[in-house]
């Protein structure tokens, strides 16, 4: 079972066909992305795609005085330790393969893919190709000393804050992000992002540092001699380490997002509140729906006799104090017909 999942992760996901759509797809979103800043329309997002069908459709032409076996197995080897990296690279705190030395493997990793290269160019036997392998091996020395410093600095802060000397293990850098914040945002560590971030252009092989290939001068340098199949898998080989390298930077230095948590158990809908008991309206007499406010009128004896001015010794004796209770029920009968009484 263990061989079987294996074997999934380095074929199918999160290596393999997932590293190789994903490669092509950001080299699409580069060109396009490129194109637009250029003020010209460029070529189609899945463009990467149509290059790389169309390359395996090509004849293979392997130069006479080359060496065969080297000059067709180096873009394969190249090509195979690309692919096996992302496995190490953890995802939202999962990891494909627990190890505590990943860093280390991962760093040897990339150094075979710059290795094939020089291999490659060099067993062609084509002046051009020579050149291009030594300017190969001087970018490759001038690029991995700053590469790996970096990593150790992540590595050591990482290991320092666990209790350890150094972690060398993604899981565990990531581990040490969750808890105190991401490596970006710690001052003594954005040295070491800025350094990685120089070194992936320098790692991919694109301008400035495309002097290895120089299209211009020395022909694509090691790729002079390549076609065919052969040429695409070098072409795959430089994608995927741009894809490679993005996911490290993540990996190393933006790795803070909170651990996932369990969905909660769904619940059933909030009680709702009992709602008053209001009678319908039809079952509601006229005055209740409408209530009149108490005027000099309509109040009762009672609280008109309440509200009415307190009577003082100078106007009880007065006729208008004692005619003023005979007027009020006067006025409140008015509207009403006459009686035969009356």
């Amino acid at each position: 079972m263990e061989i079987a999942k294996f074997i999934f992760h380095v074929l199918i996901f999160p290596g393999g066909l997932f590293a190789i759509a994903m490669a092509l797809l950001m080299s699409g979103i580069d060109r396009k992305i490129v194109a637009k800043m250029q003020l010209r329309q460029g070529p189609p997002l899945l463009q990467p795609f149509y290059d790389f069908i169309k390359l395996l459709g090509k004849d293979v032409i392997v130069p006479r005085n080359a060496l065969r076996k080297a000059f067709l197995l180096a873009p394969i080897v190249g090509l195979a330790s690309v692919l096996i990296i992302p496995i190490f690279i953890p995802m939202y705190q999962e990891a494909f393969i627990n190890s505590t030395a990943d860093i280390i493997v991962i760093i040897y990793l990339l150094t075979i893919s710059a290795v094939m290269l020089v291999v490659g160019g060099s067993s062609s036997s084509s002046p051009l190709a020579g050149i291009g392998a030594s300017r190969e091996v001087v970018t490759m020395l001038a690029y991995e000393l700053p590469m790996v410093m970096s990593i150790l600095a992540v590595c050591k802060k990482a290991g320092a804050f666990m209790g350890t000397n150094v972690s060398f293990s993604l899981l565990g850098i990531q581990g040490f992000q969750v808890a105190d914040g991401m490596g970006l945002f710690h001052i003594t560590l954005i040295p070491a992002a800025i350094a990685f971030l120089m070194v992936i252009p320098a790692e991919v092989g694109v301008v400035p540092f495309d002097m290895t290939e120089a299209e211009t001068e020395i022909c694509e340098g090691p790729l002079v001699e390549y076609s065919g199949l052969y040429l695409a898998l070098y072409k795959l080989t430089s994608q995927i380490k741009a894809f490679i390298m993005s996911g490290l930077f993540v990996a190393l230095f933006l790795g803070g997002l909170p651990p996932r948590t369990p969905p909660s158990p769904r619940r059933g809908p909030p009680p709702r509140r009992p709602r008053p008991h209001r009678p319908p309206l039809h079952r509601l007499r006229p005055r209740q729906l409408h209530p009149r406010k108490p005027t000099l009128l309509n109040r009762p004896p009672s609280a008109s006799a309440s509200c009415a001015p307190s009577a003082t010794p100078s106007s009880r004796s007065s006729p208008w104090a004692e005619a003023t209770p005979w007027a009020v029920r006067a006025l409140r009968d008015w509207p009403r017909a006459p009686s035969p009484s009356d």
